[in-house]
């Protein structure tokens, strides 16, 4: 099995060759992940393999999940971060790169809630084939009143006991 390393996103970085199948997140990444990443608008981390060539991408931001999403909480926004533009490269898929991004980013989010207020780990699905992704990594679907969603979110609690040895 390739090991794998991840850190945050630098210019060294080569996005060029990076393809994951789904063309929003292809173009984000060689297009756009930079820039958002220097200009603060999200944080953006790479997995790669003893090189500089990108194999996996994610971001996180800081972003409220509105309560009317289903969540109990006593205020109207829940403080949360936002988890995005998870990519994992055709060729290393099988390698569980994805799974490793995830646990890369409940680390963050716990490092991240020493400092600000998080009660969760949010994002929105794709499909329902991510949702299920997500579901065995714990998330759960938000539910908003008279339509189905793919946003998903996991507490800052039960993200401490995913992580807990």
């Amino acid at each position: 099995m390739t090991a794998f390393s991840i850190s945050a996103l630098s210019a060294k970085h080569d996005r060029n060759k990076f393809f994951c199948g789904f063309e929003p997140i292809d173009k984000w990444c060689r297009r756009n992940s930079l820039s958002h990443n220097d200009k603060g608008q999200c944080k953006v981390f790479v997995a790669t393999a003893g090189d500089d060539i990108v194999a996996g991408i994610y971001s996180l931001s800081i972003q409220a999940l509105p309560r009317k999403k289903g969540i109990k909480y006593h205020l109207d926004n829940v403080p949360g971060i936002y988890f995005d533009n998870l990519g994992v490269t055709e060729k290393c898929r099988g390698n569980k790169l994805g799974t490793t991004m995830m646990v890369d980013a409940f680390h963050r989010t716990i490092a991240i809630s020493q400092h600000v207020g998080v009660h969760c780990l949010w994002l929105t699905a794709i499909d329902e084939a991510t949702c299920e992704f997500y579901r065995r990594l714990g998330f759960e679907r938000t539910k908003p009143r008279g339509r189905s969603s793919t946003d998903m979110f996991i507490s800052r609690k039960d993200i401490e006991a995913a992580l807990a040895p």
